[in-house]
């Protein structure tokens, strides 16, 4: 069974900080003058030899969103985009989140990168990749050239 490294990164932490400093700003003082950058939630687990990705993406038009995989690279993103006329409502409270969205994540070794499908239902895409087994460690014997005595 193939197993997702767990790697804490703190590049990542880092920007995840940044951008929820960033979101923290933008409601106590408004909205931003910008689209935000948005990194939906994502969950990933191994079922029946088949790498199944999630990601919550409320409010996407399923037709909007872009996925691709370049070597062992899975990216989608995709824009949400406010309802016409929302520039003139005064809102009491504002929590939505608006703007471009991308995730890239690193497959295993393992992933069939090419065989990616991909579903819509009740704002979560599901990605689901095939896994190929992978070999058991296995001696290798060396063969001798002509001529040498063993």
């Amino acid at each position: 069974m193939a197993r997702i490294p767990d790697t804490w990164s703190p590049l990542r932490e880092l920007n995840r900080l940044h951008r929820d400093v960033n979101d923290l700003l933008d409601r106590a003082f408004g909205v931003p003058s910008k689209p935000s950058y948005l990194e939906p939630p994502v969950e990933s687990f191994v079922e029946n030899r088949k790498l199944v990705v999630l990601a919550d993406l409320p409010g996407i038009d399923p037709k909007e969103v872009d996925i691709s995989v370049e070597g062992n690279i899975l990216k989608f993103s995709a824009t949400r985009r406010p309802e016409p006329g929302s520039a003139e409502r005064q809102y009491l409270v504002r929590e939505l989140r608006y703007g471009t969205f991308a995730r890239s994540l690193e497959l295993p070794d393992n992933a069939r990168g090419g065989e990616v499908k991909a579903v819509y239902r009740a704002g979560v895409l599901q990605l689901t990749i095939p896994l190929v087994d992978t070999p058991r460690n296995r001696k290798i014997p060396i063969r001798f050239a002509k001529g040498e005595d063993r």
